[in-house]
């Protein structure tokens, strides 16, 4: 398994999210309560999710064996591109993507279709206070991708640590990976450079 792949299936997983996964059932989910209903057909308003503080952030991604120790440099529109929940994917990718508050965290689950990839189905819990640190437990289970390997179950754990400001030389987007490669993940149909 590459980084790449890693990558592509921690970012689809994420929509976007483990060994040590935690089982819940619907009682463990909580709406928030600070919607007021109007009707009879009012619905509560969406969670406000968290974000994570701009700057730089480690990263360390295990999945299928491997571990990936990046860095990645955040500004307001990387964060919102490159969110926890994968909201960078569209809802034209996504059929089903749902984030739910929990007593200890964020649960989070999706449907999509990433064409030559396949369908990922993921499920997963976000911890931390993602100001400092914060943890991602994701299981995905890949269907119809082209290339075989891709297919099947996967389980991805990330721990995420702040680390300050970005340095020079590293633009918002930015991952770089311990080989020296760097990667915008705003632009990875660019490349790597």
């Amino acid at each position: 398994m590459t980084w790449r792949f890693i990558m592509t299936v921690g970012a689809a997983s994420l929509v976007l999210v483990g060994c040590g996964r935690q089982q819940m059932s619907k009682n463990d989910i909580q709406m928030p309560t600070t919607a007021k209903a109007q009707g009879p057909e009012a619905a509560p308003a969406p969670p406000t999710l968290p974000k994570r503080r701009l700057g730089l952030w480690k990263q360390t991604v295990v999945g299928a064996g491997a571990t990936q120790v990046s860095r990645v440099c955040l500004d307001e529109n990387a964060e919102a591109k490159l969110a926890i929940w994968g909201s960078q994917t569209g809802n034209n990718i996504c059929v089903e993507q749902e984030v739910r508050p929990f007593a200890s965290g964020w649960a989070f689950h999706s449907r999509c279709d990433m064409n030559s990839a396949g369908t990922v189905v993921s499920e997963g819990v976000a911890t931390g206070d993602f100001n400092s640190n914060y943890a991602v437990e994701i299981q995905s289970t890949t269907t119809g991708a082209t290339a075989a390997h891709m297919n099947g179950a996967h389980k991805i754990s990330i721990q995420a640590q702040w680390q300050g400001s970005c340095p020079a030389g590293m633009a918002p987007g930015d991952m770089q990976l311990p080989n020296g490669v760097k990667i915008n993940m705003l632009r990875l149909g660019d490349g790597v450079r």
